[in-house]
């Protein structure tokens, strides 16, 4: 890429009638760091992302590598008014954060860093209230009984200090409490306030419509539609239908190969595995080797349930037990209906 090519702006705010600059050159930064700019960035909106998102991870002390470009052009836009302190996003990116791992089955919805974004947004940003973010702690009190549950959810995204921890980290604050143990508690509770929600228990507040992804509520809504409908009986006689073909796959194979090209591009259940009523070790154990949902489920080797990693005869029993009662009544794990 050429050093001197002239990077140009895509972006001015016209709410707060700030000042951008065209180019690099306007900004008070030495030769070299303007050059290596030039060369590695497309445009001047870009470089100032890059260099919000670098003052922002250097206040609150996240950035590891201090080089001298980086350095300098943190320097500039400060100079310039373009860099704002790191407390009026913190909290705000903490929840959404939070948020964004709740609706991960739908997408990743919420702006979590100051490189995403625009420069508008940055400059008018108002992020969650304080009222808020009780709300949602309230929410969450209130579907976890448990006030371990609740307090690591609180200590991981920071929302009573600010502060978000590392997992291993956070850990250290409970006593006792393995790294590994802390994940399975945290990720239990993420699943019941997924069910919560899916199951009309509780609903979050809503914050920051306007950081949100355009396609977020056509997702959102489409994907709990389609959830309700697996409860519909004409849905419930489908799936008995689906188990029928699969009894008459092992038919001769004039007639196993049309239901075999049904089954390759025929229905699918998508339900994750957290959600179908497995324990938090077993739905884990699940994830580990690559099984997500129901459909991953059905299609798993019967000759492979033996030597799966860390589930024995009582989590294989759960399983089928979990799987038969959405519905697949025929479903078993031959080394369990064996015994």
């Amino acid at each position: 890429m050429n050093d001197s090519k002239t990077i140009v702006t895509k972006e001015t705010n016209q709410t707060q009638g700030a000042s951008y600059p065209e180019s690099l050159d306007e900004l008070n930064i030495g030769s070299r760091t303007c050059a290596y700019l030039k060369k590695h960035y497309d445009s001047i909106d870009e470089v100032i992302k890059v260099g919000r998102k670098m003052a922002f991870d250097q206040e609150i002390g996240s950035l590891n590598e201090k080089t001298l470009w980086k350095t300098d052009l943190v320097s500039a836009l400060k100079e310039a008014g373009l860099i704002r302190p790191a407390s009026d996003f913190r909290m705000s990116f903490n929840v959404y954060t939070l948020y964004s791992e709740i609706y991960r089955p739908y997408g990743n919805c919420f702006v979590t860093s100051v490189e995403h974004l625009s420069n508008e947004q940055y400059d008018n940003f108002k992020g969650v209230t304080d009222k808020e973010v009780e709300d949602i702690k309230a929410t969450i009190a209130k579907l976890v009984s448990k006030k371990r549950s609740y307090a690591i959810i609180v200590c991981h995204f920071g929302l009573d200090d600010g502060v978000m921890k590392t997992q291993r980290d956070a850990a250290r604050n409970f006593r006792h409490l393995s790294t590994n143990y802390f994940c399975q508690l945290e990720n239990h509770v993420i699943s019941r306030l997924r069910s919560g929600i899916k199951m009309g228990d509780i609903q979050l507040p809503v914050i920051a419509e306007g950081l949100r992804n355009n396609l977020y509520d056509t997702i959102y809504s489409t994907a709990m539609e389609l959830e309700m409908l697996h409860e519909d009986p004409i849905f419930r006689r489908e799936r008995e239908l689906i188990e029928k073909l699969k009894y008459l796959e092992k038919m001769p194979l004039k007639y196993s190969d049309p239901i075999k090209r049904y089954f390759k591009y025929g229905w699918l259940d998508m339900t994750p595995v957290d959600d179908i009523g497995l324990s938090v070790r077993t739905a884990y154990c699940l994830k580990r080797i690559g099984i997500n949902t129901v459909s991953d489920i059905l299609r798993f080797d019967n000759r492979k349930w033996l030597v799966a990693k860390n589930l024995n005869f009582r989590a294989l029993k759960e399983i089928v037990s979990a799987v038969q009662k959405l519905g697949y009544e025929k479903f078993e794990i031959e080394c369990i209906a064996n015994n």
